[in-house]
């Protein structure tokens, strides 16, 4: 019977043990569900609020104007994760808009251009700083369970940051970007999902191999550049993990720790005057050597464009390749990246 008794128990106690870990599971899950609930209906009740408060300044515009301008209106908060006040509207004549202004915190724009006859959005510049419960709770627990993956120690106490942007003169799609930040770590969700991490290395943690790479990409950009480590970083997007490296003087290189392939790399400007007017002729025989060394390209088979609205920078680009972007003035080119973006447009 002892015998028996002792089996049967173990049995039990099994059992038990699974229906603990169940219970505990099913609690977390409630409790989740219970903030995001928490989360939305806050959100809505200052989003019905918002339309009140909103409704004067509003009053200018025809009434199925302003219902689009309102479903607009609140769409965008909803992303943002915050109703801020309205400021003011103004019409924009030239680019047939109404521009709203919002009261923000000062940490970023506030601002929403939308059409002035369909009432749908344009162009929207966002930021803002949010506390963690005005975040949904699953990106605040994706972010902490990221960094505990990628090694970080420590429990995560997050100061968080929103944009808003989508501004089609620049090519830039309506993306809701959220940045978690720990100390110098950091976590970016783009549109809800992860896209990069950022986390701090010590410089005894980069290799000799590894510093004397940098320091020998950044010499072909100018001499003697690149003297004493002071920070890196990992950074991990998608399947690959980039090192950037800092230097004393300012300099720094961003490349794939695995292929050494670099990202971008940059001295000190050492100029405030305005960029030069260097003809395209003679930036391209300043670019093509420098070029030539850290990637390996011949700029004869690229085609070369200036970003007007930021002068000093420029664009060269071949169709299917990545785009080599820069940054110059009367010294030279101080600063190249490499990417899939066109900073020209």
């Amino acid at each position: 019977m002892i015998t028996y008794f002792k089996k049967k128990s173990s049995k039990w106690s099994a059992a038990g043990l699974a229906l603990l870990v169940l219970l505990v599971a099913v609690s977390l899950t409630n409790a989740k569900n219970a903030r995001a609930d928490d989360f939305s209906s806050t959100l809505a009740a200052e989003l019905d609020a918002m339309e009140k408060n909103n409704a004067p300044l509003l009053a200018k515009l025809d009434s199925q104007l302003r219902i689009q301008v309102e479903k607009t209106i609140r769409q965008v908060m909803r992303d943002l994760g915050q109703a801020l006040p309205l400021e003011s509207i103004e019409a924009v004549p030239k680019e047939h808009q109404w521009l709203l202004k919002f009261t923000g915190d000062g940490t970023g724009f506030a601002n929403l251009w939308v059409d002035d006859q369909t009432g749908e959005m344009e162009v929207v510049k966002f930021g803002l700083d949010l506390s963690p419960d005005r975040v949904d709770p699953s990106l605040v627990d994706q972010a902490g369970q990221s960094l505990k993956e990628a090694g970080f120690d420590g429990n995560s106490k997050f100061k968080i940051h929103r944009n808003i942007e989508l501004d089609p003169t620049l090519n830039f799609p309506y993306e809701v970007q959220t940045k978690f930040q720990d100390g110098e770590s950091e976590v970016l969700f783009s549109n809800g999902h992860l896209t990069r991490l950022f986390i701090p290395l010590s410089p005894d943690e980069v290799t000799e191999n590894q510093n004397q790479f940098a320091k020998q990409a950044l010499s072909v950009i100018r001499k003697g550049a690149g003297d004493q480590l002071i920070k890196a970083y990992h950074l991990i997007s998608g399947r690959k993990k980039y090192l950037t490296l800092e230097y004393m003087d300012g300099s720094h290189v961003y490349f794939d720790s695995e292929t050494n392939e670099i990202s971008q790399i940059g001295v000190p400007s050492l100029s405030d005057h305005m960029p030069s007017s260097m003809k395209p002729e003679q930036l391209i025989q300043t670019a093509a050597p420098i070029v030539s060394k850290l990637f390996k390209i011949d700029l004869n088979e690229y085609s070369l464009t200036f970003n007007k609205k930021a002068p000093g920078t420029g664009t060269f680009s071949k169709p299917g390749e990545l785009y080599i972007n820069f940054s110059y003035n009367n010294l030279g080119i101080y600063l190249i990246t490499r990417t899939n973006v066109n900073f020209s447009k």
